[in-house]
C-alpha cells in the first residue's frame, strides 16, 4: 500500500476521534506535558512522552536565572562561601589592599597571591596583559601582570574567574597599579649608594660609568689587591727567613751588639753633658729656688718702697688722701689694702671654693658707700668710689707689670675692675 495514503488515513481517523477517546488512548501521558512526534525511517510517527523543555524546571542545568555561585544541583556551591585572603610579602614594591572583602582588591606590583578557603578547579582572566593560575593544592591563586598591564601613573581593572568542581563560579575584581616594577631593581636599590660611589673613581681611571665599566673597574681593583698582597706576603716571608737565619748566626749577634755600642757612644757624645749636669749638680734645683725666692723678696721690697704718687694714675693730692685715710704710702700697701682689707685679713680667709678671696670682692656696688672703703672719699678726701677704685686698680696693675707679682694680685685686680664697672653702670643710671 502507498505510505502517503496510509498516513492520510491515520490523520483523518485521529481528527474524527473525540477528545475523551484520545485521552483514553493515552492514559499514562501527563496532560500538562507536551509530546513531540517524529517520523521514523519507515514513515511511522512516534511520540516522546518523557522529554521536557527547559521551562519545565525539572532540570536545573538549563535555568538561565540561576546565580553563578550556585552548583549544578541548584544549591549554593563552593563559590558562595568562598573566602579570599591576600598574601602579604612585606615588601615595599608590592602589596594588596582589600577594597571589598572576598570581591574587590587593589594590587601593587608585578604579581599578587591570594589564599582560597576552598580548592578551585580552574582560574582565568579574560583581559589581556594578565594571567591567573592555581598553584599546587588549588587553594592558592597567583595573578601575574605584564609590565604594561597598568599605566605608569594610573590603574587598570581586571576580573579573575574561579571555577569549582560543583559547577559554581566566583568573580574577583582586581585594580592593578605599578605593574612595571622590577623585583630585581627593588632588591638592588640598597646598592645604589655603592654604585654611585664607584662611578667617580672608575671614570677617573678611564673606565666608563656603565655596568660593564664598573665590572671591569672592580676586576682591575681585585687584580691590584692580589698583586700587592702577594708582594707583601712574599716580602714578609723573606724577612721572616732572614730573621730566622740571623738568630741562628752568632756573627749576627756580634754585629747587633756592636751597633748598639756605637749608638750609645754617639748618644753620649751628643747628650753627655746633660747626664753630667744631672749627676754632678744635684743642688741646681735648690739654687734655682733660692734665686727665685731672693728675686721675689727684692720685688716685694721695691714695691713696698715705691711711692704711690709716682704712678701716672695717682697724683700727690690723692696719695696724701690715701695716707690720711688708711695710712697707705707705697704701691704694695695700696694693693694689699684691696687684697686684705683695712684690718689686714689673714691669708687663711678663704671662700667656699677653698681659695683666698680678696677683701674688696666682698663689697657690693649698691653698698659701697657704706663699706670700709667709703673712708677714702669722705669729707676733704677723694671725690667718689670711682676715683678710689681707679687708684687701687693702678696699684694692682703696677705690681703685675713692673714687679712680676701678678700671681699674687691677679684675683684682686679682677675684683677691683668688676666692682668699678658695676659702680659706673649704677651711677650712669641715676
Amino acid at each position: 500500500m502507498n505510505i502517503r495514503a496510509i498516513l492520510a488515513a491515520l490523520l483523518v481517523i485521529t481528527a474524527a476521534l473525540p477528545a475523551g477517546a484520545a485521552a483514553a488512548a493515552a492514559p499514562d501521558t501527563d496532560a500538562s506535558t507536551p509530546t513531540i512526534q517524529f517520523q521514523t525511517d519507515d514513515g511511522a510517527n512516534e511520540t516522546d512522552a518523557n522529554n521536557t523543555t527547559a521551562g519545565g524546571g525539572e532540570n536545573p542545568d538549563f535555568e538561565d536565572d540561576q546565580p553563578p555561585e550556585y552548583a549544578d544541583d541548584g544549591t549554593p556551591g563552593a563559590a558562595a562561601g568562598l573566602r579570599v585572603t591576600p598574601i602579604d610579602f612585606g615588601e615595599e614594591w608590592m602589596g594588596t589592599e582589600t577594597t571589598d572583602s572576598d570581591a574587590e582588591y587593589a594590587t601593587t606590583g608585578p604579581f599578587a597571591l591570594f589564599s582560597l578557603s576552598a580548592p578551585a578547579e580552574n582560574a582565568r582572566i579574560a583581559q589581556s596583559a594578565a594571567d591567573a593560575q592555581l598553584l599546587e593544592g588549588e587553594q592558592t591563586l597567583r595573578v601575574d601582570y605584564d609590565d604594561d598591564a597598568a599605566p605608569t601613573d594610573g590603574e587598570s581593572y581586571y576580573e579573575v574567574e574561579l571555577f569549582f568542581e560543583d559547577g559554581s563560579t566566583k568573580t574577583i575584581g582586581l585594580t592593578a597599579s605599578e605593574t612595571g616594577v622590577s623585583v630585581a631593581a627593588s632588591d638592588y636599590a640598597e646598592y645604589q649608594a655603592l654604585i654611585e660611589e664607584m662611578e667617580e673613581p672608575a671614570t677617573e681611571r678611564g673606565f666608563e660609568a656603565t655596568p660593564e665599566g664598573l665590572i671591569e673597574y672592580h676586576s682591575w681593583q681585585q687584580d691590584r689587591v692580589e698583586i700587592i698582597e702577594s708582594f707583601l706576603v712574599e716580602r714578609a716571608e723573606q724577612l721572616f727567613g732572614v730573621v730566622v737565619l740571623a738568630v741562628q748566626n752568632p756573627l749576627a749577634w756580634v754585629l747587633a751588639l756592636m751597633a748598639l755600642a756605637l749608638a750609645a757612644f754617639k748618644r753620649e757624645q751628643q747628650h753627655g753633658w746633660m747626664l753630667d749636669r744631672i749627676e754632678n749638680d744635684a743642688g741646681e734645683t735648690a739654687r734655682k729656688d733660692k734665686q727665685l725666692r731672693s728675686a721675689f723678696r727684692e720685688h716685694v721690697q721695691a714695691s713696698n718702697e715705691e711711692y704711690i704718687g709716682q704712678m701716672d694714675e695717682v697724683n700727690d693730692q690723692q696719695a696724701q688722701y690715701w695716707r690720711d685715710s688708711f695710712d697707705v704710702y707705697s704701691v704694695r700697701q695700696l694693693a694689699e689694702l684691696a687684697k686684705r682689707g683695712p684690718h689686714n685679713t689673714p691669708d687663711d680667709a678663704a671662700t667656699d671654693g677653698g681659695e683666698t678671696a680678696p677683701a674688696i670682692a666682698a663689697i657690693d656696688a649698691d653698698e659701697i658707700r657704706d663699706s670700709w672703703l667709703a673712708k677714702a672719699w669722705s669729707t676733704n678726701r677723694l671725690a667718689d668710689p670711682q676715683e678710689a677704685l681707679t687708684c687701687i686698680r693702678a696699684a694692682c696693675v703696677r705690681m703685675e707689670a713692673k714687679y712680676g707679682l701678678g700671681h699674687e694680685y691677679d684675683a684682686t685686680r679682677d675684683a677691683v675692675e668688676s666692682l668699678l664697672e658695676d659702680v659706673r653702670e649704677q651711677e650712669a643710671s641715676y
